[in-house]
């Protein structure tokens, strides 16, 4: 627009058609001054008025002139520095704009590099966890293979466990038939047989002890718990007992538990008065099973001393003279 309004004001005026009194004025631009001094004057006058009135039309041209200048100006002005705001404020949201873009362009460019940073990463990373996969399924199938033969083996076990399980079951109903054949057996002795057992037990003084076994160990030896139930019970008795039982004993186990001496079954007596005092064992050494005091000391046996009735006068003068 401001382009529009310069080029309209630098435009030249269209050329007009001169008049033919103008053309003949332009030939003679001075026309020759009367000759007669009147006249002179009067055309000095007319020329001098002419000029001032040529003078007053050009001021008052000017003047108008000038107003429209001057408006145009500040209209042009005003006009101007409107666009000039607009166009500078226009400008710097551009250049903020192209800053802005520039940056952008630049984050992009950036992200652009790490983007494409990454996507080798996930490729290498997908390669990796491709290969990885192939493994794991090679892996899978062996497991699958795998378990499919121990699920066979495990088959093949619990029918062996089935059958084994079944023997079992047939030998504990077989041992538990023995063990109740084998217990009736063992409650119900006969009745000879529980009396030989019971005078196998019993010394030639009426006393009842354990029978030692065949290898005469110090541990049957020593075992003098029936007896002293047996003494107990002799107490519990009385006295009568006990000496009807003396008056059986037989004469060479006292001789033979004499020639033992100063043994570890009955105690020393150093003196006729202290014999009354001496405590005699019951069963001593026990010839159990076919064995004499002679095997029993030839086989070296430890004897341990154990508890014993002690013998009154009147039981050992009746076993004397018995």
């Amino acid at each position: 627009m401001l382009r529009f309004l310069t080029s309209g004001l630098r435009e030249d005026p269209q050329p007009q058609l001169p008049d033919p009194t103008q053309q003949q004025q332009q030939i003679n631009p001075c026309p020759e001054p009367p000759r007669s001094p009147r006249l002179q004057v009067e055309h000095a006058r007319r020329l001098e008025e002419e000029i001032a009135i040529l003078r007053v039309d050009l001021a008052d041209t000017r003047q108008s002139y000038e107003h429209k200048l001057a408006d145009q100006h500040g209209k042009l002005a005003a006009q101007l520095a409107s666009q000039r705001e607009k166009y500078e404020s226009k400008t710097a949201r551009l250049e903020a704009r192209n800053k802005w873009l520039e940056d952008t362009v630049q984050q992009l460019a950036t992200e652009k590099a790490w983007l494409a940073r990454r996507n080798d990463a996930l490729e290498r990373t997908e390669k990796a966890l491709d290969a990885r996969i192939g493994g794991l399924e090679e892996e899978v199938f062996e497991l699958k293979d795998e378990n499919a033969a121990l699920r066979q083996e495990n088959a093949d076990y619990r029918v062996d466990f089935d059958e084994v399980v079944g023997e079992v079951a047939a030998l504990q109903k077989a041992a538990s038939a023995m063990a109740e054949r084998a217990h009736k057996a063992l409650t119900r002795p006969k009745a000879k047989e529980g009396r030989k057992e019971d005078d196998a037990k019993r010394t030639p003084g009426g006393k009842r002890i354990e029978a030692p076994n065949a290898d005469l160990s110090g541990e049957t030896l020593t075992r003098t718990a029936p007896r002293e139930a047996e003494g107990n019970e002799g107490e519990r008795r009385g006295r009568p007992s006990t000496n009807s039982r003396a008056s059986g004993v037989d004469p060479r186990s006292l001789e033979a538990l004499q020639t033992l001496g100063p043994s570890r079954n009955v105690s020393p007596s150093p003196t006729p008065d202290s014999r009354r005092q001496r405590r005699l064992g019951g069963g001593g050494v026990c010839a159990g099973g076919g064995s004499t005091v002679a095997d029993a000391a030839s086989e070296n046996v430890t004897v341990r001393t154990s508890r014993k009735r002690q013998r009154t006068e009147s039981d050992t003068e009746s076993g004397l003279t018995a």
